[in-house]
Parts: structure tokens; C-alpha cells; sequence
């Protein structure tokens, strides 16, 4: 059988779990192959799709609260090149009045934050920390913020953990870049996130995507981006 053949015959292709990585790669296999014959599957173990992407739309008629992932991380990425293809195809433009999405305070350290201004909307973000509520900008988180930048551009050994560079910090701030760090590496001892690897990501970041933090409209959350 000759490989024309080949591609000619049906192709079954099963995709485990329903989140966001999957529905991306169904709808790129479905777009990129449309003239050979192929189905796709995606089998998932719960009653809902979207994975981390959840939303509740009965607690406020006419809105979306999002109750999982909540906001798109970075500008100009697959993401929202995805959001704005169906902010065209379905006609978002017309339940959101045009404000599609809205720009996002960048607090979490992880995530290359916090922010040195208010977004242009005047929104920012606070820190929980000590029983108390803090400003962005607090002096009382500089030592944490100091200790992260000064990070960036030295070599270290693969083996070198995050923690111990972070070692002399107060408990407080240890536990503040534990929380941030939890959410976005997956992980929340500092002891096991290698230090070499979080620096290469973070490098591979800066130079290949835009930053900052966009959230959906409550007309459509990021639960409707998955349905």
C-alpha cells in the first residue's frame, strides 16, 4: 500500500481529557487536516469540559463568574489569537459592547510581578500577608522583590533550588513566593523547583511573548472561550 493510500484511509485519533491543551490540539488536528479523513476523540472522566477552565452562570443572570483559570497570561499568544478569531466568528463584539477583554494588575510574583502603576483603569492588586492587607508596593515586600530580580543573569548549577536562594527571607515572604510560585510552577516547595530551569523559562518568556495579564468579559468568561 502506497503512502497516497494511506493517507486516504480513516484515521481514528483518541485524545485523553477534555482542558484547554486538548480542545486546542482537536480543533488544530480538525483545521489542519480538513481534507483527509480523520475523526477525533477526546474521552473525559467528568461530566464537563475545559479542565482548570470552569465558570458558574447561574449565581448572575447574564454573566460568567470563573471559577477556575481566569485571566490569559501574556498578549499575542495562541490563546488570544483563539479569542479573537471567535470574537469575530461568533459576534462577541456585539454581547461585549466592543470590550472584549480587560487588562489585569500583574501581582503574582511568578508571573513576573507586581506591577510598578495601576493598570490604565486604575485597578492594582494587595497582598495577604502577616494577617494584614498590603499595597503592591509596600516597602515590607521589597526584600522578596529585591531577591527575585537579582536572580536573572547568573549561571547556576541545575541542582541549585529556588529556596535555597531565597533562604535568608522572612518566613512571611518565603510563604508569599511559595503561594505565587505554587500556582504558576505547579509546585509548592521551593526546595524542588530548579532554579536553572525556572530562569530558562522565564528567558524563553521575555523574548518570545508580550506581556501581560488580560481577563474576559463577564458576558463571556473564560468558561465561554471552552464551550
Amino acid at each position: 500500500m502506497n503512502q497516497s493510500t494511506e493517507l486516504q484511509r480513516m484515521q481514528h485519533i483518541v485524545i485523553i481529557g477534555a482542558g484547554m491543551a486538548s480542545l486546542m490540539a482537536s480543533h488544530e488536528l480538525l483545521r489542519q487536516t480538513n481534507d483527509l479523513p480523520i475523526q477525533v476523540t477526546i474521552v473525559e472522566a467528568t461530566n464537563s469540559v475545559g479542565g482548570r477552565v470552569n465558570g458558574d452562570e447561574t449565581f448572575i443572570p447574564g454573566h460568567v463568574i470563573d471559577t477556575g483559570a481566569e485571566l490569559i497570561h501574556g498578549k499575542k499568544t495562541l490563546l488570544t489569537d483563539l479569542v479573537e478569531r471567535y470574537n469575530v466568528t461568533r459576534k462577541w463584539y456585539e454581547i461585549t459592547n466592543n470590550k472584549l477583554t480587560e487588562e489585569h494588575f500583574l501581582l503574582s510574583h511568578a508571573d513576573g510581578g507586581p506591577d510598578i502603576e495601576p493598570t490604565s483603569d486604575g485597578k492594582y492588586g494587595m497582598y495577604y500577608l502577616a494577617n494584614e492587607l498590603m499595597m503592591y508596593d509596600d516597602p515590607r515586600i521589597g526584600p522578596l522583590n529585591k531577591a527575585l530580580s537579582e536572580l536573572h543573569n547568573q549561571p547556576y548549577d541545575i541542582s541549585t533550588s529556588l529556596g535555597e536562594r531565597l533562604e535568608y527571607l522572612s518566613p512571611e515572604l518565603k510563604a508569599l513566593a511559595t503561594a505565587s510560585y505554587g500556582n504558576t510552577a505547579g509546585c509548592c516547595n521551593l526546595d524542588q523547583i530548579s532554579l536553572s530551569t525556572l530562569l530558562a523559562f522565564e528567558h524563553y518568556w521575555q523574548n518570545n511573548e508580550e506581556e501581560g495579564d488580560v481577563g474576559i468579559s463577564s458576558k463571556i468568561g473564560m468558561h465561554g472561550v471552552v464551550k
